[in-house]
């Protein structure tokens, strides 16, 4: 598990550009727009590719469900594996296999196709369904979830199901032409990052919204965010550098453990 530190975590990982960071197991894994998914099991001191099985390598995001992690391709669908080493494909019912997103509930697996929409499976990605006649539009770019509701972004704003992804309400108050890119929760605070606006925070499910950038650096545009325990993963990209920055909210600004 990720421990607080203090100190500079910097990364040579050659020119990849990352975009989801998870925790599973005793490992670390972040995927690449280019070549497949990297894993360290040393709190980031060292990194290997992790890509045996993969048919394609733009890996969009990597996440666990159970004993199980899946990741998402652009391009190659979904992939599943239960030792963090050897991938399966997964794509039974799948209309398009260009896959931005995953999001796991304790009974469903969501996935987002792009212009084909949702899909879900109840069976740990053994087969999909789809579920585009719920929400409009389609171009979804993250979900995540709470214990009471699913939560889904598009780059104007935010919707929210409260009946597994059955019906949605849409709001905006506070993100109004942010460009929404990521989003995550931690407790009963839902966390969102933006292209060039930084951290918006929303206290009430989604209702309303407000940006908390004070602590942060000049650097606003936020590709990735992830929430364990009591920390949030921020995953950015500075020249050839991997930047994994780890904080804490402390009110409404953010506290640096890693910098």
């Amino acid at each position: 598990m990720l421990q607080k530190k203090t100190g500079l975590m910097y990364v040579v990982l050659l020119q990849l550009i990352f975009n989801n960071i998870i925790n599973f197991g005793p490992a670390i894994f972040a995927s690449t727009a280019t070549n497949g998914i990297l894993r360290t099991t040393n709190e980031g001191a060292n990194w290997e590719f992790a890509n045996i099985g993969l048919s394609n390598f733009s890996i969009s995001c990597v996440k666990s469900f159970g004993e199980n992690l899946f990741a998402s391709s652009l391009g190659g669908g979904a992939f599943k594996t239960n030792n963090g080493i050897n991938w399966s494909p997964v794509n039974n019912g799948l209309q398009q296999w260009t896959v931005s997103d995953l999001l796991m509930t304790n009974t469903r697996i969501f996935i987002l196709t792009g212009a084909a929409g949702i899909f879900y499976s109840t069976n740990s990605g053994e087969n999909w369904h789809n579920l585009n006649a719920k929400i409009q539009p389609l171009d979804i770019r993250s979900m995540c979830s709470n214990n009471f509701f699913i939560f889904s972004i598009v780059t104007e704003g935010v919707f929210r199901s409260s009946d597994n992804g059955n019906t949605w309400i849409f709001s905006d108050i506070g993100l109004q032409n942010s460009g929404i890119y990521s989003l995550t929760s931690k407790g009963n605070l839902l966390i969102c990052g933006s292209n060039n606006n930084g951290i918006f925070r929303s206290s009430d499910n989604g209702n309303s919204w407000k940006q908390i950038n004070n602590g942060l650096n000049d650097n606003l545009s936020i590709s990735s965010l992830a929430s364990i325990n009591e920390i949030i993963l921020q995953l950015r990209v500075q020249e050839n550098y991997l930047s994994l920055r780890i904080t804490e909210i402390i009110g409404t600004q953010f506290k640096y453990i890693w910098l």
